[in-house]
């Protein structure tokens, strides 16, 4: 799948996911709140981030967040935990320099909404673009992400270009 396939697959399901919105009128100021706090979020997951902070970015996201990478191979990750393990191992990979752009925030009802943008990433001496998008949940009054798509062209981890089949788990190769 190519890179602009990609995004028009990503822009496709973030469409679909915010067609149900409200009308807009009846949510304005709800859609002002949701764009700051979407730009708090991303804010923080970017220091979080270049700090090496893999706990503190995966406490952005709901216990129960689904995390996937469609490029440049398919992988789900579920929970909190298994989140902090991805965002370790690109730490362990010296993947840093991140920085995460909004280029589109949609309110979805009351407790939920829409966020995509765009995101690059020093890795190997490359800097790798990608594309994202996360559903976001209120959690006692606190917006988290509960769903994250992403997709970049190239890896981080280089073993995972060379030995696809093959997924580290806590610092042992497993075949899946």
């Amino acid at each position: 799948m190519s890179m602009t396939s990609a995004r028009q697959l990503l822009l496709s399901i973030v469409v679909i996911t915010i067609g149900t919105a409200l009308p807009a009128p009846a949510q304005q100021d709800s859609t002002q709140d949701l764009k700051a706090a979407a730009a708090a979020l991303i804010a923080q997951r970017v220091q979080f981030y270049n700090n090496k902070n893999a706990a503190g970015i995966a406490a952005e996201f709901t216990p129960d967040a689904i995390f996937v990478e469609l490029l440049p191979r398919l992988e789900v990750v579920r929970g909190q935990t298994e989140i902090q393990k991805h965002y370790q191992a690109l730490f362990d990979a010296g993947a840093a320099g991140f920085d995460q752009k909004i280029t589109q925030v949609e309110l979805n009802g009351k407790e939920a909404g829409v966020m995509a943008g765009d995101y690059s990433v020093v890795a190997n001496g490359k800097t790798i673009t990608g594309h994202w998008f996360e559903i976001l949940r209120q959690e006692a009054g606190i917006w988290k992400s509960a769903v994250h798509v992403f997709a970049r062209p190239n890896p981080i981890i280089e073993w995972q270009l060379e030995f696809p089949q093959l997924r580290q788990q806590s610092g042992v190769l497993t075949t899946r």
